[in-house]
């Protein structure tokens, strides 16, 4: 799947925050070994009608819950249900893996972009061997731009919210 590929094309989504013994030093970022995509992509249905203003408010309430940090620090919502036989994805990342921009650019590596979407190619062996978390990569507008261009030339769109629910 795009998400197993992800995993091993960004070795930072199967590393969690692990401290130091006594907090003596600094955090260390470690590989995962039981990384459940289960838990980190999750599903959801709005209720009827599945209005813009319900999607907004459950995406207030899931950007509130903070990370679990005995995991790696992302999570994805897909929430089905929305008006016309749409749906949304909330994607949350904590900046210590990479920036809003760079986490718009590098969801290419998760996103179908078509219903029939052809598979992704298969991840290389050596990509994925547990030594390929050895190295590190950081991710900001500086160093993904080069690496990542918008799909057929078209600019990523960003979508504003104030985070607040109405009631």
């Amino acid at each position: 799947s795009r998400m197993q590929r992800a995993l091993h094309t960004v070795p930072r989504l199967r590393q969690r925050v692990v401290p130091s013994v006594a907090r003596l030093a600094p955090p260390e970022w470690r590989v995962d070994p039981a990384v459940d995509l289960d838990w980190h992509v999750r599903s959801i249905a709005l209720p009827a009608p599945g209005t813009e203003r319900q999607l907004f408010d459950l995406a207030a309430v899931l950007c509130a819950e903070p990370f679990d940090r005995a995991r790696p620090l992302w999570r994805f919502t897909v929430i089905e249900g929305l008006e016309g036989g749409r749906a949304a994805m909330v994607q949350q990342i904590h900046h210590t893996i990479t920036d809003g921009e760079g986490g718009v650019r590098m969801s290419v590596q998760f996103i179908d972009f078509e219903r029939d979407a052809p598979k992704p190619e298969p991840v290389p062996e050596q990509a994925a061997a547990p030594e390929a978390g050895l190295f590190v990569f950081t991710f900001s507008r500086h160093t993904l731009a080069p690496a990542l261009t918008p799909i057929a030339g078209e600019p990523y769109a960003y979508t504003e919210f104030s985070g607040q629910p109405q009631t």
